[in-house]
């Protein structure tokens, strides 16, 4: 048991200052191993022009890189979470408006 290395305990320490960045899709996505390497998205209108078909762009806002060990992580918690948050979307409790069941 004397060649078993202890586990550093982490506790958690905020950032206040930490901005957050919103994303609305994901582009792509590699791993190579060691690492999962993934870029987050977000959708921008291009300026409408009367008769032509509207377009876009998808603009990269954030490239995370989570080891081998922290995408499992983040993998197996969102495994447990996508029906509670479709059940949620599904019944305006994802914007905090309820809506009154049928009858």
């Amino acid at each position: 048991m004397a060649d078993e290395r202890q586990q550093p305990k982490f506790h958690y320490q905020d950032m206040p200052g930490l901005i957050e960045t919103f994303a609305d899709s994901i582009g792509s996505w590699s791993f190579d191993g060691s690492t999962l390497r993934m870029e987050f998205l977000v959708s921008r209108l291009d300026a409408l022009k009367p008769g032509d078909p509207a377009t876009g762009r998808a603009v990269p806002v954030c490239r995370l890189v989570l080891t081998a060990a922290a995408a499992v992580e983040l993998i197996r918690r969102a495994g447990r979470s996508p029906a509670r948050w479709c059940r949620r979307a599904c019944c305006g409790r994802a914007t905090g408006v309820r809506r009154r069941p049928a009858g």
